[in-house]
This record gives structure tokens, C-alpha cells and sequence, in this order.
């Protein structure tokens, strides 16, 4: 039996928020689009994006999806940082507006949406793999009742820090640190406050805590050396280091064992960012330090940088393989210069390598 094949401009693996803005700019510009796309698992882990999301979706023309996800406004953020007393931030006087407690699957799904109906061919599947031919890539995906081909001009890999396609297409991953976070749903105590967010740093680490829609999420990053990740009780071990973060403790009962989201949460990008006829784009091309809470931003931000990128590619304007590559390059050694900035103004803990090894100016040309 024939293996069905798909031709198409622009292929995208991954449909997350930089897949399907990248997907999106893409159709716009009048190219065949395929968005493929794996069910999500992901859970909402009240995830927070800066006043300047506003701006950047209503460029996009994306703000009405975004609204239509149910985000909840967020005006102040408070944070225990160089010091035990909570210090709080207002947005009342950004010129963009409040921060906004985002839904990721809701807003994600809103995307989807527009996507169809912009005539996004929309592929419930994965990529098994990737080859690079001398004018298009073949992809090889995997559905739930079906194998097929999508060949496509330029593929835009949007598949987050695994970057399942530029990988498989050579591209390796530079890894900063090995920072990890620990994840879980809380119920929030009188404490909490109805939309404020609150970091918390301790000796081995911080903590994060957001209005999520079922509860409080709760995080803790650090290092992997923290916690004994082989253990059983892995969930009581991240309740006992709970108790030693008292302003986060205070707003959140947590279970006596939770089961845990732990996920890689350092810094990194892949290297190369794009390569013939194939690009990068969001958590693929680089990842974020969660402290900047910028990742959301980075993913909308390069995905619309990376859709021009492509659809220049189909011009026959080569310059874009090499200027794409370098925003996302000086973007990411800026991200790194201002985290050794801010984790070097928590002084409270000089021993502690959580906090010195941070500290240290990185860059990932080193």
C-alpha cells in the first residue's frame, strides 16, 4: 500500500504557541502550510508572560485568540530576592499594561483553531524523521492510523528543547546548566493572593508560585544534586524543602506526596539555530532561564522572526539563514548576561553552589 505524501512550502513540526504563530505568519504570506501536531500532555502549570506579550500578539493580530483563552490579569508580583521580606512590584504604571496568567493549552488550542481556518494543513501526528535533500526536506510521520511523507521547501522545527527535527538533522543542543524544576498543584491557603505571583529564593534554589486554573502551582528550581531523583518519595522530599521557603509555604497546602512535573529548565540552545533549507524556532531554538519569565515571549517573538526567515528562503534571499541564526544568538547571550545580574544580587548564601555557579557571566559561544 502507498505511503501517502504530502508536498507543501513550509512544514512545521510542533504546534505549540512558536509552531503555530510560525504556521500562521507563514499562510499569511500566501505559502502551503502543514502544521504537524502531537496531542499535548502538558498541564497548566500557571504560567505568567510580561506586559510586553500585549504588544507583540496585537502586531501578530493574535491578541482576540489570546483574550478568547481566558487569561487572567496579573498586576503586581511579589518576590523574597536578596532578602526574607516580600517586595512587590505594580504594573499599574507600564505603558503595556498588566502581566497576564496564561492558560498555555487553552491559548495553544486557540491558535489550532485559527490555524484551520486559515486552510493550515493540520496533521495529528509526530516526525520519526527527518532527511535534508538538496532543494526540500522529507518527513516521516507517524499518525495514529497511518505512516506519510511531507516534503516541504523549508521545514521549521517548533518542536521545544527536545528540537526532535534539527537534531535528527545534525544540530546538537548547548546545555548552560543542568537547573531543574519541580512541579506541582497546590491549594491555596488565605495567604495567596487572588492574581499576584511570588519568587522566593532559599539556599538551594527558588520557588515559584502562580494562580493556575485548578489550584496554586507551585515550583521549585535547582539543581539536580538537590533532590535524590531515583527516590520513591520524591514528592515528600519537595514538601520538606517546601517548609524552607516560609512566604510560598504560607500560601500553599500541599499534599504530604505530590506527584511531581520534573522537567529541565536551565538555559540552552541548539547549535547550529538553522541549516539548508530547515530552521529552529521557540524552546527549539533556545530555552530561557524561567526566572525571566520571558519563554512564552521568545517562543511568539521567534516564531514570527523564523516565519519571515523561511518564507525569505523561498525568495531566494539566503541572507536569511545566516540573520535569523544571529538574533536568536545575541538575544540568547543577552538573556545570559542579565541572569548572572540577577542571581548575583542574592547574596544571603555564599557557600551554596546553587547560587555561585550562577552567578558566573556565561555565554554559549564558549
Amino acid at each position: 500500500m502507498a505511503v501517502p505524501q504530502l508536498s507543501v512550502d513550509v512544514a512545521i513540526a510542533g504546534a505549540g504557541v512558536a509552531g503555530s504563530v510560525a504556521a500562521l505568519i507563514a499562510a499569511r504570506a500566501g505559502r502551503s502550510v502543514a502544521l504537524i501536531h502531537a496531542r499535548p500532555r502538558r498541564r497548566n502549570r500557571g504560567e505568567t508572560v510580561p506586559p510586553e506579550f500585549r504588544p507583540l500578539l496585537e502586531e501578530l493580530e493574535l491578541w482576540p485568540e489570546f483574550l478568547r483563552s481566558g487569561p487572567r490579569e496579573c498586576w503586581s508580583n511579589q518576590s523574597c530576592w536578596g532578602s526574607a521580606q516580600p517586595r512587590e512590584r505594580h504594573y499599574i504604571c507600564h505603558p503595556y499594561g498588566c502581566a497576564w496568567h496564561v492558560c498555555l493549552p487553552a491559548f495553544e488550542a486557540e491558535l489550532r483553531a485559527t490555524a484551520a481556518q486559515h486552510r493550515i494543513r493540520l496533521i495529528d501526528g509526530h516526525v520519526t524523521r527527518a532527511e535534508n535533500h538538496t532543494e526540500h526536506v522529507a518527513l516521516y510521520v507517524e499518525t495514529s492510523d497511518r505512516a506519510m511523507h511531507v516534503d516541504a521547501a523549508v521545514v521549521i522545527d517548533a518542536t521545544g528543547r527536545s528540537a526532535r527535527v534539527a537534531r535528527g538533522l545534525g544540530a546538537t543542543r548547548l546545555n548552560i546548566d543542568q537547573t531543574t524544576s519541580f512541579a506541582t498543584t497546590c491549594e491555596p491557603t488565605g495567604n495567596a493572593g487572588a492574581t499576584d505571583t511570588l519568587v522566593e529564593a532559599t539556599d538551594i534554589g527558588w520557588w515559584y508560585s502562580a494562580p493556575a486554573t485548578d489550584g496554586l502551582s507551585v515550583m521549585l528550581v535547582t539543581d539536580t544534586e538537590v533532590v535524590d531523583l531515583a527516590a520513591n518519595r520524591l514528592g515528600k522530599q519537595w514538601v520538606a524543602l517546601l517548609q524552607q521557603a516560609p512566604n510560598t509555604s504560607a500560601r500553599a497546602r500541599a499534599a504530604a506526596d505530590p506527584a511531581l512535573a520534573v522537567a529541565a529548565a536551565g538555559p540552552s540552545r541548539l547549535d547550529p539555530v538553522a541549516g539548508p533549507n530547515w530552521l529552529a524556532v521557540g524552546d527549539a531554538a533556545a530555552t530561557y532561564d524561567p526566572l525571566s519569565s520571558s519563554g512564552i515571549l521568545h517562543a511568539a517573538s521567534s516564531a514570527a522572526a523564523g516565519a519571515h526567515a523561511a518564507d525569505a528562503l523561498l525568495t531566494q534571499d539566503f541572507s536569511s539563514i545566516t540573520d535569523y541564526p544571529h538574533r536568536e544568538m545575541e538575544l540568547f547571550d543577552e538573556h545570559l548576561r542579565q541572569r548572572s545580574d540577577r542571581y548575583r544580587t542574592e547574596q544571603r548564601w555564599p557557600a551554596s553552589a546553587f547560587w555561585t555557579r550562577r552567578g558566573i557571566p556565561a555565554t554559549s559561544r564558549q
